[in-house]
C-alpha cells in the first residue's frame, strides 16, 4: 500500500475522479489525499495518472499497512517541493525517483549552511537564472564524469554550450569541481541550493547566452578542455601500458 498526495492544479478542486472501488478517497481532507492498495500493479500507475490530471500528484512509498504514515509524510514532502517548482509537477510524481533531493531538503538547515558557504561564488553571477542554469550544468556533470556529450544530452544543449559552461563553472570555482573528494557535497549542496531556488517562471532574468571566445594566449592549448578529461586519462593510461608492456613474440 501507498499513499498519494494532491494539490488541485488550478484555482478550482478537481471533479472526482473514477478510482476504483479500492482506493481509499480522502478527497475531502484539507490536505486531499488517496490511499493505493498494489500501486506497482498492472496498469495501476497508468491509472492514476489519467483519473489525476486534475490534481498535482506524489506517491508515497510503498510498504505494509502501518507504514502508510510515513508515506503520506514523504508525498506531501515532496508535494510542497513540487508546487514550488523544485520537482518535476506533471504526470504522477513517485518519491522513490527523487530520493537524494528528498532527504537533503529534509536535512534542510545544515545542508543550507553549508551550500551557503560551499556556492559563494555563485552570487558572483548577476542573473538568479544564469546562476541555476549553471548550478543544474554542474550537476548534470558531476553525475556523468565530466563527459560533454552525455552531459548536453541530459540537459538538451549542445556540447560546445557545456564546456563554455564549464569554463564559467571553473573561473568561479576552480578545480575543486574535479575533486572526487568533493563530488557527493557538491552534488547535495547544489540539490539543496536548487530546490531553494526554483525556475524563474518568466524567464525575463536570464542573461543570453552566447559561446565563449577563442583563447589566442597559448594557455588553453596546453590544457585539455575540462569536459574531455576523463577521455584524457584513458588515453594517458593506454600509452603508460603500452610502453611498459614486453614486446609480444
Amino acid at each position: 500500500m501507498a499513499a498519494v498526495a494532491l494539490h488541485p492544479r488550478g484555482d478550482r478542486t478537481p471533479a472526482t475522479p473514477p478510482l476504483g472501488p479500492d482506493v481509499l478517497d480522502g478527497l475531502h481532507l484539507n490536505q486531499p489525499c488517496l490511499i493505493v492498495p498494489d500501486p506497482e500493479g498492472p496498469g495501476r500507475r497508468q491509472a492514476l495518472e489519467a483519473a489525476l490530471r486534475g490534481w498535482i500528484a506524489v506517491l508515497g512509498p510503498a510498504g505494509a499497512v502501518t507504514e502508510l504514515g510515513p508515506s503520506l509524510r514523504w508525498a506531501r514532502h515532496a508535494l510542497s517541493l513540487a508546487r514550488r517548482g523544485a520537482l518535476p509537477s506533471d504526470g504522477l510524481l513517485d518519491v522513490a525517483d527523487h530520493m537524494p533531493t528528498l532527504v537533503i531538503t529534509q536535512g534542510h538547515d545544515l545542508v543550507g549552511r553549508v551550500a551557503a558557504r560551499r556556492l559563494a561564488p555563485l552570487e558572483r553571477v548577476r542573473s538568479r537564472q544564469r546562476r541555476r542554469l549553471l548550478a543544474e550544468t554542474l550537476v548534470a556533470c558531476l553525475e556523468c564524469g565530466f563527459n560533454s556529450a552525455r552531459v548536453a544530452e541530459r540537459v538538451h544543449l549542445h556540447p560546445q554550450t557545456v564546456r563554455y559552461r564549464l569554463r564559467t563553472l571553473e573561473d568561479l570555482f576552480g578545480q575543486v569541481i574535479y575533486d572526487p573528494a568533493h563530488s557527493l557535497e557538491l552534488q547535495m549542496v547544489l540539490r539543496a541550493w536548487l530546490a531553494d531556488n526554483p525556475a524563474s517562471e518568466s524567464g525575463q532574468d536570464a542573461a543570453p547566452e552566447t559561446a565563449a571566445p577563442a583563447r589566442t594566449d597559448g594557455a588553453a592549448a596546453s590544457r585539455p578542455s575540462a569536459p574531455d578529461r576523463g577521455a584524457q586519462r584513458t588515453s594517458t593510461a593506454a600509452s603508460t601500458a603500452d610502453a611498459t608492456s614486453p614486446p609480444a613474440g
